[in-house]
Order: C-alpha cells, then structure tokens, then sequence
C-alpha cells in the first residue's frame, strides 16, 4: 500500500490532485500485477525541496520526489506530468524494493558512479538529470544489480515508461533551470 502525501509548498499548483490521481491509479494498477508489492506502508511525498532532484529513496518506506517547476520541466522533456511522476516513482520503486529485499543495504548503498549514463544516477545536478531524461538509459550495472535483487517486475514498468518518453533533439530548447 502507498500513502501519498505532499509538502505544503506545492498545493497551489492547479493540477496536483489529478496527478495524485494518476498515480494512484498507477500504483493499483502495479498492485495487481503484484509489482513492488510492500509488508509495509510507503510512503510518497511531492514535495519541492531540490536536495530531492528528481527522486530520493529515504528509506524502504519512503520515497520522495520533486515537482517544483513540474511544468516548465515536463514541457522540455515534452511529456506529460503524469507520466514523469509515474517514472520517478518507478524508479523510487525498484530502489526502495532492493532495501527491502536486502535489510544491510542503506540509501546511500544506491549511490550512482558519476561518470556512468544512467536514470539511477543522481550524483550530478539538476540540469544534469534533465538532460539526461531527454535520452533515458539505465546502464548494465543497475540492470544487473536490480535484477539480482528480485526487482525485475520493476524494471519492465521502469522500461515501459521509457518507451513512452518522446525522444526530441535539444535544439531550440531551453533547459530549466
């Protein structure tokens, strides 16, 4: 089971609550494929603290993700943001599914080496996630590692929304900063 929660900062943006929605229904719906299926409550937080770019894993029940500037964001990106939601949280998932499954591992366990291309790496800043949202990967390593993990249900729904990601050439368009 999900909870979602929201930090306060982000309830005047309009449609939240249809995003909320979206991925309630995402949630069920991994439910009843029996993906990222938890004992425990998780609990997802939208919040618009930076130091939680684009996702952050606290724990095995907590998954925060950032939807400050969600629009100017998706807009680049040119997806919608429901569905960057949906993917941060995919990715939130599958880590916090791998702290789960191994109880020695802690969050800073899923560190990202910083040189290597990958949707796990959070090492760089903000603007350099999103662009490398702009052509998603994630590298061999990660695969490996999630796959050892039991993560694989994850990977595929990770995988999927990849595929739904417009692919567009940076040109014309400027990064949010």
């Amino acid at each position: 089971m999900a909870v979602i929660c929201m930090a306060t900062e982000i309830m005047s943006y309009k449609p939240i609550f249809s995003l909320i929605h979206g991925l309630n229904r995402k949630i069920r719906q991994l439910n009843l494929k029996n993906v990222s299926q938890s004992n425990t409550s998780t609990y997802v937080c939208l919040t618009a603290n930076e130091e939680d770019m684009p996702f952050r894993v606290h724990s095995a029940d907590h998954i925060s993700i950032f939807v400050a500037n969600l629009d100017e964001l998706c807009d680049y990106l040119q997806i919608t943001p429901k569905n960057y939601i949906i993917l941060c949280y995919l990715l939130g998932t599958a880590q916090r599914k791998a702290l789960e499954t191994n109880t020695l591992l802690q969050p800073h366990d899923l560190s990202h080496p910083e040189k290597v291309r990958c949707l796990f790496n959070l090492s760089g800043t903000s603007h350099d996630y999103i662009v490398q949202l702009d052509n998603p990967t994630i590298c061999r390593g990660c695969r490996d590692f999630y796959h050892a993990l039991g993560c694989d249900g994850e990977m595929i729904e990770i995988m999927e929304m990849v595929k739904t990601i417009r692919h567009k050439p940076l040109k014309n368009r400027q990064i949010p900063q």
